[in-house]
């Protein structure tokens, strides 16, 4: 939610009671001394900062959460949950054909081919993901530091974060 001039009072007097009426700070009821106006803009301008800046991070993980997504898109959860098991037995078998793999085995027989067939397409569909993954990841962790880099800036504008597009 972006930040008001509520949120900004609240955040220098956390439980104070007041109310504000045409932006000005009218009956306030604490014992503690009412926040000047620079003060409170001080403090919006702050908030409206971290705003700005997790806005720009919510859009950047949005769109990697979208793009994970799509490399995983057409396999269902229950199948992608035996992934590991078959790259570890795959990589088991093909470092030794003698290998115990019993879940690998079922795999076989099921899909009606050998493991000597299907190690080397599981070990590359594998490669292929966690490749696509990394590189997706990287661009993610770049963009993020780039926002980063903005908001530790005295000047962070809402230009120079819709800058950083995925």
């Amino acid at each position: 939610m972006k930040p008001s001039i509520t949120t900004a009072i609240v955040s220098l007097v956390p439980n104070a009671a007041f109310s504000i009426d045409e932006l000005s700070v009218i009956n306030w009821q604490c014992a503690l001394k009412k926040p000047t106006k620079n003060q409170i803009d001080a403090e919006l301008l702050r908030l409206e900062k971290a705003y700005i800046v997790k806005t720009a991070k919510d859009r950047i993980i949005n769109s990697y959460r979208t793009d994970m997504n799509l490399l995983t898109a057409g396999y269902n959860d229950l199948e992608q949950k035996t992934w590991q098991t078959q790259i570890e037995q795959a990589k088991l078998y093909v470092a030794n054909n003698l290998a115990i793999t019993p879940a690998f085995d079922a795999l076989t027989i099921a899909r009606g081919t050998t493991k000597a067939a299907l190690a080397p397409n599981i070990i590359a569909k594998a490669s292929a993901l966690e490749l696509a993954s990394l590189t997706l990841t990287g661009k993610y962790q770049k963009l993020i530091a780039d926002i980063d880099l903005i908001a530790a800036s005295t000047t962070t504008t809402q230009a120079a974060l819709d800058a950083v597009v995925w």
